[in-house]
């Protein structure tokens, strides 16, 4: 059990720091947009609030999945309309951004507790109402621990967690009704936090990392040409926001 917890935790921390590299995700716009506006504290606080919650998604998609999905489809398109409307007025904010250094303190930007509050709340909101990400991490997951099995590692059996979890998806309450469902023991637990903690350390460390980065080397380009970033980032998440809407009008309607 000792080289699974190993293996999975490598793997669970590897898949964070990959999977969150894209900016497209509104946890990764929001850091990205105010990291740009100096704002250090606001980011590492939003990634942590967004990691805490990521550790809970990606438990639930490894271990729980089959037991909650029943539960938890009924409310999905109203997580997604309700998740949708928050981004957009965090787009608003973002959009309606002009920056200037030359009209604030740069380390007091940096540092203040009073302008870069809100940021654990931020991110752990703004995943708690995305509920694609159970969605794209039991995908992601799936790949990622069946290739890890095919290629021999020890993952304790976390593959074929997820095969259920996958048929249950894609066949709804007959296959959880149908499908032989062995009882999980504490290993099961165990392995499966150890990779959804993987994951969730994986993507604040890369959100630190991109934080840290961006900082540094914002005052290399014109603030105009980060007034105008800032401002695609913020119709980025407007775009996020309308496919949201439409991913729930379409569950609706199911």
């Amino acid at each position: 059990m000792i080289e699974s917890i190993f293996t999975l935790g490598i793997l669970g921390l590897l898949a964070g720091f990959v999977f969150s590299m894209p900016v497209a995700g509104p946890i990764g716009v929001v850091v990205t947009s105010n990291a740009l506006k100096g704002r250090k504290r606001f980011c590492t606080r939003a990634a942590l609030g967004a990691s805490i919650i990521e550790l809970f998604y990606v438990l639930i998609v490894v271990y729980g999945m089959a037991k909650l999905y029943n539960y938890y489809k009924d409310y999905v398109p109203y997580i997604l309309l309700v998740g949708s409307v928050f981004i957009l007025g965090v787009a608003y904010k973002i959009i309606k951004t002009k920056l200037d250094f030359e009209q604030f303190d740069e380390n007091e930007d940096l540092n203040c507790k009073i302008k870069n509050k809100g940021g654990l709340r931020a991110g752990m909101f703004l995943n708690l109402t995305n509920a694609t990400l159970l969605f794209g991490w039991l995908s992601s997951s799936f790949v990622l621990l069946s290739f890890a099995s095919s290629i021999g590692l020890n993952i304790g059996g976390l593959d074929m967690l997820l095969s259920q979890n996958m048929e249950i998806l894609e066949e709804g309450t007959k296959a959880l009704e149908t499908t032989v469902q062995g009882e999980k023991t504490a290993s099961d637990f165990i392995l499966s936090f150890v990779y959804a903690l993987g994951v969730a350390i994986g993507g604040y460390l890369w959100f630190v990392l991109l934080t840290n980065l961006l900082i540094k080397y914002r005052k290399k380009f014109k603030v105009s040409h980060i007034n105008r970033l800032i401002h695609v980032l913020g119709y980025v998440l407007v775009v996020i926001a309308l496919f949201l809407i439409y991913e729930g009008i379409q569950f609706l309607n199911v």
